[in-house]
């Protein structure tokens, strides 16, 4: 409370000068804004560098910590013995999905366990929120950055759903959701080409919004694989469509062989939010490390 009375005191040579108006009120703001970069232990370009790089480090240490020291990511993917992810691989191996699904799933599942891609994917979205933080003018933000070290949330959110514009899902109203939800009505949403931020997981491992993240990365999936970004809105209404697909002795069902084996699994894998959440949180300063 000092501090802030020091800042306002130090402003009283400005407000002397000027009416009592909105060009006033938005002066002292702008003047606010200032002072406060001024004194920030983040913004610089190389501070900015410096911190992402920890962070990532610290991502890679605790994700490594999480599927096990002695199994190589790049093995994790071999390690899935489950019916439905061989069900998927003989599905896309067979080409039974449509091309550009298919081009995603085959370049998702050679990624979703590999911790580098995974810093790859998270070093590009930190800085993203970062230069967010500082560019949207909100002094709480940018405090919460400077003194706590944390990524505030709603810049997070923010870029996210901004980067998620191009993908074809509808961005506009992410739907929240407070309660568990049957199959149907979670194919109800993936088949609107919902964003789901899942509110019942929040503070939990499985994390609240793993699933908007995982969106990004198949955005960053599509765009490595140069194929159109919208195959991602395409791929989730296939998903919530749920439409069962005849391959050979057995029948494939979208919602379960694909959201199930790569978004919500139960593997000792990044498949699995639980896993995959933690070592994200911690890298964006929500949890201790």
């Amino acid at each position: 409370m000092k501090s802030k009375l020091r800042i306002f005191l130090s402003l009283l040579p400005i407000l002397g000068t000027l009416n009592t108006s909105a060009d006033c009120i938005d002066t002292v703001r702008a003047e606010l804004f200032q002072r406060a970069i001024s004194k920030n232990l983040i913004s610089t370009d190389q501070n900015i560098d410096d911190f992402i790089f920890n962070r990532i480090k610290t991502f890679k240490n605790l994700a490594r910590a999480e599927i096990g020291h002695k199994v190589q990511d790049s093995s994790l993917n071999g390690l899935k013995r489950s019916f439905s992810s061989e069900k998927l691989l003989e599905t896309i191996s067979l080409e039974k999905l449509p091309k550009d699904i298919n081009q995603l799933l085959t370049r998702y599942w050679s990624n979703h366990n590999s911790i580098e891609f995974q810093a790859r994917w998270l070093k590009g979205l930190l800085k993203a929120v970062i230069y967010r933080t500082y560019n949207s003018g909100s002094i709480k933000q940018i405090e919460k950055l400077e003194r706590d070290e944390t990524v505030p949330e709603k810049a997070l959110v923010d870029t996210i759903l901004n980067r998620l514009i191009s993908t074809g899902l509808n961005t506009g109203n992410p739907e929240r959701v407070w309660l568990s939800l049957s199959p149907s009505n979670f194919g109800e949403l993936l088949l609107d080409r919902k964003v789901i931020i899942d509110e019942t997981f929040r503070g939990r491992d499985h994390g609240h919004l793993i699933h908007l993240m995982q969106m990004d990365m198949l955005r960053v999936t599509a765009k490595e694989t140069n194929i159109s970004q919208k195959v991602v809105g395409d791929l989730i209404e296939f998903i919530g469509r749920d439409k069962s697909i005849a391959v050979d002795d057995f029948v494939f069902r979208p919602l379960e062989d694909i959201w199930d084996v790569l978004f919500d699994s139960t593997e000792k894998d990044f498949s699995r939010p639980e896993i995959l959440n933690i070592p994200i949180e911690t890298a964006l300063g929500w949890r201790a490390d």
